[in-house]
């Protein structure tokens, strides 16, 4: 990177130098120049580390210590967001079963009280909506 920069300016340098031999009193040229430079990684690159450390001393520790916390957070956050989903996953499983057998109980004594269709029904219709409640995410999940 700074031997480009060295050769840019020495480019630049010559292309003043020969606007300065055909200027005159009515014709102004400006030129500029912008160099910027990005990165993306928490820490900064080691040539501008090397320039923080000569602007204050310690301040890459500083960025360091920064960047472990920042790291050690997201850590732990992504480590919350994963439990937040398997324990609403495990609930939703939970909650299922509970109004399956539910359902099922409910048509077991509706049939020991001779109401054979009705008992029939209940111990069906919660198999059928979780049945057609685990197709349809199976068919989510497929399209993503």
């Amino acid at each position: 990177m700074n031997k480009q920069l060295k050769n840019m300016t020495k480019d630049l340098n010559k292309v003043i130098a020969d606007n300065k031999d055909h200027s005159n009193a009515n014709c102004k040229k400006r030129s500029m120049i912008e160099i910027s430079q990005m990165w993306s990684a928490p820490l900064p690159p080691p040539n501008l580390f090397k320039q923080y450390e000569e602007v204050l001393p310690g301040l890459g520790d500083r960025i360091t210590t920064m960047a472990e916390k920042n790291q050690k957070h997201r850590i732990s956050m992504e480590r919350l967001m994963l439990w937040g989903e398997t324990s609403l996953n495990v609930l939703g499983l939970l909650l299922s079963f509970l109004i399956v057998v539910l359902g099922m109980l409910l048509g077991v004594y509706l049939i020991i009280k001779d109401k054979s269709i009705e008992g029939f029904l209940s111990i069906l219709t919660p198999l059928g909506i979780m049945g057609g409640a685990f197709i349809l995410q199976k068919r989510r999940e497929r399209k993503q």
